[in-house]
């Protein structure tokens, strides 16, 4: 089972004829809950702090494709914000 998050600006290239003969199943699933995202950001706007504020701290944890078990397994914990899974 692959579950492909959040969508990208260039087309992905599959391999269907392996999802197909190897049965797997692919599941799409948009971004988290905007009303809620909006809302902390509205109050980081509204909090007096710089306008540029670097938001690059909600990310605990870069891992590599090769990684993603444990990647997984990090983000699986409610106390991770953000856990980046990256391809290169």
């Amino acid at each position: 089972k692959v579950i492909l998050k959040s969508t990208h600006r260039e087309p992905l290239p599959l391999p269907t004829e392996a999802i197909v003969v190897n049965e797997i199943t692919l599941l799409g699933s948009r971004c988290g809950n905007f009303p809620r995202a909006l809302k902390f950001l509205c109050d980081l706007a509204g909090s007096g702090q710089k306008k540029d504020q670097d938001l690059s701290n909600l990310v605990d944890a870069h891992f590599k494709i090769e990684e993603g078990l444990a990647a997984f397994q990090h983000a699986r914990h409610k106390s991770h914000i953000k856990t980046v899974l990256s391809m290169d």
